[in-house]
């Protein structure tokens, strides 16, 4: 585009006023006139510019006087001084600037904070985990369900970040169904996305060598973690426990089947790209309602939460507990709690992966408490 506003987002605390660039990045022959358009919730100081030979870039005060989610500095009439005959040299519709104004500068800092506490509390989680199994040279306290179904979860959500942010067709189809929006993925999810998926691999990997090197010199479970023989589970106790459950092969199965089948179809123009990644996106979500309750009853069966870490626990606490809380200060910040409370599904898969952690410390701490020396050994 030859016009654009810098920044092309802009965030203002109300009664409060910040300046936005506009340029022009194509040679004018003619003086070209803008008048700019917004809603109440904003004044323009000045609303009309000229821009010309040597006049490319202007700056414009933004002063936000009603608190908003989000509006838009728009272009209302476009012109040629001389040449008033002469059409825009753009597509108006398609310049504008997305400006929201906030109750307070404090929240925003605030929201700024949660962000970045709960992108490094979800990074830092997966190590607490490899670094027990390294300890104790055992993988025995792990389920292997939620190991594999994490994995794929995080298969489906890396290829979602990866495609929605590289892939300009898919971009662009975002655009068609959702005009004025910006990218929901940024570049720090795909980061994230990907690290998750290499970390959970590994941990998968790791854990799998530790149970072929048991079963291979075929020793005992660690003394230092209970044994199945152990075990007040009657079937437990009567024979080696499978790596995967039924329902997990099953589930598997059909999360992959469901991911190959929407890959096929969209090759073949039966669904669009878009839909692609929705579906792998779905598959995300799947994952993250199943995935906890594998591990949960295998503690259970167990009576005990030894070899399981407790500090990736408290990380995905802390990051599950903050990505909620920021999203209730964002909607406190801008009087909008449409996405919040119009996203419960969003809503309600944090809060269950909360509800889980707040299991899994009741389980570690109150049921299966262990005493101080055996922890210790």
């Amino acid at each position: 585009m030859p016009i654009s506003f810098e920044p092309a987002k802009l965030s203002i605390v109300n009664g409060h006023t910040k300046e936005i660039k506009i340029v022009y990045n194509e040679p004018l022959n003619d003086l070209l006139h803008l008048n700019f358009h917004s809603l109440p919730d904003l004044i323009l100081e000045p609303n009309e510019v000229l821009f010309g030979k040597n006049k490319t870039e202007i700056i414009v005060s933004v002063t936000g006087i009603a608190v908003t989610s989000l509006t838009y500095i728009d272009i209302n009439e476009c012109a040629f001084i001389h040449d008033p005959d002469q059409s825009c040299p753009f597509n108006k519709s398609e310049i504008y600037a997305q400006v929201e104004v906030v109750n307070s500068q404090i929240l925003t800092g605030l929201i700024i904070v949660t962000g970045w506490i709960y992108f490094i509390a979800w990074s830092l989680s997966f190590y607490p985990q490899i670094i027990l199994i390294f300890e104790l040279k055992s993988a025995e306290g792990v389920n292997f369900d939620f190991l594999v179904l994490n994995v794929i979860g995080h298969v489906g959500y890396t290829a979602y970040n990866l495609l929605m942010y590289f892939n300009h067709d898919i971009q662009s189809l975002y655009l068609a169904e959702h005009p004025r929006k910006l990218n929901p993925v940024l570049f720090n999810d795909v980061l994230f996305a990907t690290h998750s998926l290499f970390a959970s691999t590994f941990t998968l990997i790791q854990c799998l060598c530790y149970e072929m090197i048991r079963k291979n010199k075929k020793i005992a479970v660690s003394p230092e973690i209970p044994s199945e023989k152990k075990s007040k589970d009657p079937e437990v106790a009567s024979e080696p426990r499978p790596l995967l459950s039924y329902t997990c092969i099953a589930l598997s199965t059909a999360l992959v089947l469901f991911a190959f089948v929407s890959l096929v179809l969209s090759f073949f123009n039966m669904i669009n790209w878009l839909q692609l990644i929705d579906n792998l996106s779905l598959v995300k979500t799947i994952v993250t309602l199943c995935k906890y309750m594998p591990q949960v009853l295998f503690n259970y069966r167990r009576k005990s939460t030894l070899g399981w870490s407790i500090g990736r626990i408290f990380y995905d606490f802390t990051g599950g507990t903050m990505s909620i809380t920021q999203m209730a200060l964002q909607a406190s910040n801008t009087n909008d709690w449409s996405g919040f409370l119009g996203n419960p599904w969003k809503v309600g898969i944090g809060l269950f992966s909360v509800i889980f952690d707040i299991i899994f410390i009741i389980q570690h701490y109150i049921i299966y408490k262990q005493p101080r020396k055996e922890i210790k050994k």
